[in-house]
């Protein structure tokens, strides 16, 4: 996929027809083909993934916290092998 600007599209701001394709191919003995239209579409995001950003943070709090608690935890096991006084 192309960073860059389709030249058929003039206004950034509508949705824009880049061109018609048909991809040929054979089932069988019999000949078809899958026909389509390629579109620009205009960014409506407006910039980064928020969302996602978001998500892998919380997810990172999470893998943080659990890992804290199995260590809290394993901190307060007797130890094998070791006598108590």
């Amino acid at each position: 996929m192309s960073r860059s600007l389709p030249p058929q599209v003039k206004d950034k701001s509508r949705r824009t027809k880049v061109f018609d394709y048909a991809i040929p191919l054979r089932v069988d003995a019999q000949r078809a083909s899958i026909r389509g239209t390629l579109f620009w579409q205009p960014d409506e995001g407006g910039g980064a993934p928020v969302g996602m950003f978001v998500g892998l943070g919380v997810l990172a709090l999470v893998a943080i916290g659990a890992v804290a608690i199995v260590r809290r935890r394993r901190s307060h096991e007797p130890v094998e092998g070791a006598e108590a006084w």
